[in-house]
């Protein structure tokens, strides 16, 4: 009869170790999931136009490489304006809540206030290395209801797009798919005469941009 009361406290002592133990050992940590990133436009309705393009942070790395960060959406429209053989870069971007609207087939996406859309134009195979030269990047951003514009011009190193006021122009050679080399001159719009991006009614709307099933 001695050994039962040994034998009863040596379990006691056996199962409390246990416990302690369990209760010592970390728990398992609680994994939360990664949050996802904002968009990191800047992009201020009351200081816009920006005296660059980089301001605006539109894309990621070096801006002339046009890779868009978060929330800036590349489009491509189903039959493309010709413009005298230039290739063009779209996207757009709306502020984190908002959305275009459908309305119909026949007319364009109605954006909300502080969408913005972006469009570069360039030439490929410019002379005298055969690289690629961005011209201009035109944006059409929306205010209090109506389209404003600003127009950008790449400078020569192709490191940053400068806001242009007054019209410029760039002369450069290119060669085509034939290999032929072309002389050409590009004159970007003036800030108040942006026509060549957008179609003109009663007030400018953005060409190009409706639904099609």
């Amino acid at each position: 009869m001695s050994g039962k009361p040994i034998t009863v406290f040596l379990l006691i002592g056996i199962v409390a170790a246990f416990a302690a133990c369990r209760k010592d050992a970390p728990e398992d940590p609680v994994v939360n999931p990664a949050p996802v990133p904002g968009s990191p436009v800047v992009f201020n309705m009351d200081s816009v136009p920006y005296a660059t393009l980089s301001h605006y942070n539109f894309f990621s790395g070096n801006v002339a490489d046009q890779q868009p960060v978060a929330g800036v959406l590349p489009y491509e429209p189903i039959t493309p304006l010709f413009t005298d053989y230039a290739h063009k870069f779209r996207f757009v971007w709306m502020p984190a809540g908002s959305k275009a609207v459908y309305a119909s087939d026949s007319t364009a996406l109605d954006f909300p206030d502080g969408a913005v859309l972006i469009k570069t134009f360039y030439y490929d195979n410019v002379q005298p290395a055969g690289t690629r030269r961005l011209i201009e990047t035109r944006l059409m951003y929306k205010k209090a209801g109506q389209w404003e514009f600003a127009d950008y011009v790449w400078n020569a190193d192709q490191t940053e797009a400068f806001q242009d006021l007054s019209g410029s122009f760039t002369q450069f050679t290119w060669t085509d798919a034939l290999g032929v080399h072309m002389m050409k001159t590009t004159a970007s719009p003036a800030m108040w005469n942006a026509s060549p991006a957008i179609s003109i009614t009663t007030s400018p709307f953005p060409s190009g941009l409706s639904r099609r099933t």
